[in-house]
């Protein structure tokens, strides 16, 4: 297993680029495998709407392979200078990302489950290993932890939870409202879930995807309808407040469509990129903007518990430090163990051979020499594997490295003169 050292971060957040950029690196996540994973040990992407970021563990083309990141990212989205982390620094930042601190949104809770689904994504397809595969899985534990055991997530909303909230702002309630939402994705179901909770008399959903829409519109009930993208206009002209949460480059929804609003009607549109080529005047339009203030005064009362929850972070760093170095002890440990078993296998085989050659049948008996020799050699190494776990607590991973490759080594000799 590989070291913390051989852990890489690179990439970009709402901080450093515009979120419509980000959008076009999200739809690159597989493309980026392709360009990376032959020549790195283990790989996992993160792309979410606020951003883009590339784990890897060091392979023999590693320093081509950061190279290769940051040209991609300077290519698709102009930024010069992303963030390149290593080691420890690495695990804390993603450890900060799947907590919520992050987030455009302090303590938003969207980006613990995009974390854990581009880690199952990776783990799916093979790209994870040892170290990857120990990394997120604390990373996560991190954000369960965080959100259980600090008020990090108190009255916590995302972009489209604050959506909502405006809308009520707006409209007084959203009971007994007719809820239009455009976008069936993550944000559109957020927002579809959150009405119908909020007692609305209907809620119709228009997707790209019709099946995606009709999929959504299912697990709500009869509540919600899904509606043809090319009917958008039923949205305009029935509901009182209309949501838009698609990714898109540029607006597609026509100002033919939008001319169709009823008058009042309240448009809040979270997308990366304005959705509407134009509006009337007799519509109330909201952006992206404002909907991220609402969800920042929001996020005010939870502003003191970021130090609780760097507390946690660091605690979970320390056990991720320490269970990596257990990781590799043990299989220094096992190695050697390996190597021991096959010695004793052999030896024994050897005692029976002569021992039958002089006439002697030991039939009975071979298995309780096998035990007895095993009994013997562990209990010989028993000082051996406590050296082995010490050293691994005071961190002297070269010497673990070596001790099992040399086993390793002698091993594969073995195994040789056996065959």
């Amino acid at each position: 297993m590989k070291t913390l050292d051989s852990l890489y971060m690179v990439g970009v957040d709402w901080k450093m680029v515009d979120t419509a950029k980000l959008a076009v690196l999200e739809g690159r996540v597989d493309d980026v495998y392709e360009l990376l994973y032959p020549h790195v040990d283990e790989l996992v992407v993160l792309p979410t709407c606020n951003r883009f970021e590339v784990y890897m563990v060091r392979g023999n083309g590693c320093s081509m392979c950061i190279e290769e990141v940051l040209r991609f990212i300077r290519l698709h989205v102009g930024v010069e200078k992303p963030r390149v982390l290593r080691g420890v620094e690495a695990a804390r930042h993603l450890f900060r990302v799947a907590s919520g601190l992050e987030s455009m949104v302090l303590g938003e809770p969207e980006i613990l489950g995009q974390v854990k689904r581009a880690f199952e994504y990776a783990l799916k397809r093979a790209y994870t290993g040892k170290l990857l595969d120990l990394v997120f899985r604390y990373a996560i534990k991190t954000g369960k932890r965080v959100r259980s055991e600090t008020g990090i997530g108190k009255g916590s909303i995302g972009i489209p939870g604050a959506a909502v909230i405006l809308a009520e702002e707006k409209l007084g309630t959203l009971k007994d409202k007719i809820v239009g939402v455009i976008g069936a994705g993550e944000a559109g179901s957020i927002i579809a879930s959150l009405a119908a909770k909020k007692g609305a008399a209907k809620i119709l959903i228009a997707n790209r995807s019709f099946e995606r829409a009709r999929s959504l519109a299912k697990s709500l009930g009869e509540i919600a309808e899904p509606v043809e993208w090319g009917l958008l206009e039923r949205l305009m002209t029935e509901s009182d407040v209309v949501f838009a949460a698609i990714t898109v480059d540029r607006p597609v929804i026509p100002a033919s469509v939008s001319r169709s609003a009823r008058r009042g009607l309240v448009v809040i549109d979270i997308s990366n990129v304005p959705v509407f080529e134009s509006l009337p005047e007799w519509v109330e339009y909201h952006g992206f903007n404002e909907v991220v203030e609402v969800a920042r005064r929001m996020a005010e009362v939870r502003r003191s518990e970021v130090p609780k929850a760097e507390k946690i972070i660091e605690e979970e760093l320390n056990k991720l430090m320490r269970a990596v170095k257990k990781r590799i002890a043990d299989e220094a440990i096992e190695t050697m163990m390996k190597f021991a078993k096959a010695m004793v296998d052999n030896e024994v085989r050897r005692a029976v051979s002569v021992l039958r050659g002089r006439g002697i049948d030991v039939g009975a008996v071979e298995d309780v020499l096998r035990d007895l020799a095993w009994s013997s050699v562990r209990k010989s190494l028993r000082p051996l594997i406590i050296a082995l776990q010490e050293a691994a607590e005071a961190g002297r991973i070269r010497m673990l490295e070596e001790v099992r490759t040399v086993f390793e080594k002698e091993y594969a000799k073995v195994v040789a003169k056996i065959d």
